[in-house]
């Protein structure tokens, strides 16, 4: 009952800035259609658990709003699903099956094969996943259960598939984290190399090339920068890249001194957090208390910035009538006409870079398509 008392709140709120008053969906605007296809939810739990966690904490927030179209949206997109290739899905379970029956301790291979069995998919051949918004810590959006785009990506091509001459497309913003800490931190280094460079883990190995580091792989450089700029030591790096914990704490200094903006800005956030207990974004806060790790506290402000891009972005594309059907991180996922995937690729290109370039005051996340199945 308290679930649907906080659902009908969060109704009620948006319908009081967008009344029906009676107007057929063809003569509504897309805000109205939002609230018409609210009042339609039932009180499902993953709603309820995203409403009762907004509601203590953003009690007369102005941007209350904004979330109820979000969690809208979101189950608007969990109802849609992703079309799926279920013959193709049945010959890997049985690809699969094979293998673990002659290696039957491989955890990798049982592994594999449990995810391949938990893919769900209804008598219309779409399976869908339920999305949670506002669901982490950061605001982050979470996923019930499992699909083909949030598991072992390399069954993607052979497993989504799309409706009679349709496609099923997806476009990712191209290093999401460097170009928010270059965006938030303003270091004039990390901002040109992000806008400038086909490749900025490919010139942060070049720039440690050039410092006598010929041993480094592009690979190599992106787990270093990220796992830096999340504060990791130098003895956890050294295990991921191969290296002597020599080698990758003189790697670090380097990659850390040639960004030094970035990652001071990065340490002085961490310092400001503790002493206001407090981390805000346009849309989400989160407390911090005294016991949290800062390698947690360096994560969270880019975390919660890309949870406002990407909720933008998907706002922006529903706007532009593009039929959203996933959304996996810094991922979006639509489904159109195959005459149409030029035209509105381009547009949800276009709606992704708007939303950094608004998020980010101007600074602008670059994108690419990730992957792409047609019918």
């Amino acid at each position: 009952m308290k679930i649907e008392i906080e659902h009908e709140l969060a109704r009620q709120l948006v319908e009081a800035k967008y009344r029906l008053n009676g107007l057929p969906e063809h003569g509504m605007t897309w805000e109205q259609k939002q609230i018409n296809h609210l009042m339609a939810v039932a009180p499902e739990n993953w709603v309820g658990i995203a409403l009762k966690r907004l509601k203590p904490a953003y009690a007369g927030n102005p941007n209350a709003e904004l979330r109820a179209e979000v969690v809208t949206l979101y189950h608007k997109i969990s109802k849609r699903g992703i079309a799926i290739d279920r013959k193709e899905l049945a010959r890997l379970i049985e690809e699969y099956t094979e293998k673990l029956r002659q290696d039957p301790f491989s955890e990798k291979l049982y592994k594999t094969l449990d995810w391949l069995k938990r893919v769900k998919v209804g008598a219309d051949g779409k399976l869908r996943t339920e999305l949670k918004p506002y669901h982490s810590i950061t605001g982050r959006t979470g996923l019930m259960g499992t699909t083909p785009v949030n598991g072992f990506k390399v069954f993607r091509q052979a497993l989504i598939s799309a409706p009679k001459d349709n496609t099923t497309l997806s476009v990712d913003y191209t290093a999401c984290e460097a170009g928010i800490l270059a965006a938030l931190s303003g270091d004039p280094k990390l901002k040109d190399d992000y806008a400038n460079s086909d490749d900025l883990y490919e010139t942060i190995a070049n720039h440690l090339r050039n410092q006598g580091e010929e041993q480094l792989e592009r690979k190599q450089a992106k787990t270093l920068f990220l796992t830096s700029i999340y504060g990791a030591k130098p003895n956890t790096i050294a295990l991921k890249l191969k290296l002597s914990e020599t080698d990758t704490e003189r790697l670090q200094k380097q990659v850390m001194d040639y960004y030094t903006v970035a990652f001071t800005w990065l340490q002085e956030r961490t310092i400001e957090s503790y002493r206001s207990k407090l981390i805000t974004s346009d849309s989400w806060q989160i407390h911090v208390s005294p016991d949290v790790r800062p390698t947690q506290i360096r994560n969270w402000p880019i975390q919660m910035m890309g949870m406002e891009i990407i909720n933008s972005a998907c706002l922006q594309a529903d706007q532009k009538m593009l039929k959203v059907v996933g959304v996996v991180h810094d991922c979006i996922y639509i489904e159109c006409r195959n005459e149409n995937v030029e035209e509105e690729t381009a547009a949800l290109q276009k709606a992704m870079t708007q939303a950094s370039r608004q998020q980010l005051d101007g600074f602008v996340l670059k994108t690419s398509v990730d992957f792409t199945t047609h019918c």
